[in-house]
């Protein structure tokens, strides 16, 4: 079987999100060590994209062709470019934030 991996990116308004998430996590937990834990475990699944990244449920209601990696109480939507071979990732929300006033 042969497939193809693909490249990902992460945008500069997720790598933001992704900051303020490890902030919120070190304010929370008063621990940097679980806030790199959760962060490092995150962005394992943001770079797991570069395989079957269409195996990830559609993001219906927002931008057209959305997908969405949904990983324990992180949402991070993406895009994917079939020409390019390439993943972008648009977006990293906390799944208790209204993060679809983002999009309209």
């Amino acid at each position: 079987m042969d497939f193809q991996k693909y490249e990902v990116f992460v945008q500069p308004d997720a790598e933001v999100d992704i900051d303020k998430l490890f902030d919120s996590y070190v304010t929370m937990a008063q621990d940097v060590e679980i806030a790199n834990r959760i962060i490092n475990d995150l962005m394992k699944m943001i770079n797991g994209l570069e395989y079957f990244p269409h195996s990830h449920p559609k993001f219906h209601g927002v931008v057209p062709e959305t997908r969405r990696l949904i990983y324990k109480n992180f949402i991070a939507p993406f895009r994917i470019f079939e020409d390019e071979k390439v993943v972008y990732v648009t977006r990293v929300f906390h799944a208790r934030m209204d993060y679809m006033k983002y999009y309209y």
